[in-house]
């Protein structure tokens, strides 16, 4: 189904950009539990997409890297 609409890279993808969407990065310290910043979460999409060869979209690396700068011990 590679490169269909229902390709699973291209879903796993867009639920990444929705997860940072819904929760983004909030430096305050604030929010006790933000799904991205949670280690176990990123390190599963990272892996995931790496198996199937799918590179993320700017958007996505972006806030990646914002939100291991924003990193707080996993909550899981």
């Amino acid at each position: 189904m590679k490169g269909t609409d229902g390709d699973i890279g291209k879903v796993l993808l867009q639920v990444e950009d929705q997860m940072y969407q819904a929760f983004p990065v909030d430096r305050s310290g604030k929010d006790f539990i933000n799904l991205s910043r949670e280690p176990c979460i990123r390190e599963s999409f990272s892996q995931a997409q790496e198996q199937l060869g799918i590179e993320p979209s700017e958007t996505v690396r972006q806030m990646r890297n914002r939100s291991r700068k924003g990193s707080y011990q996993s909550r899981l």
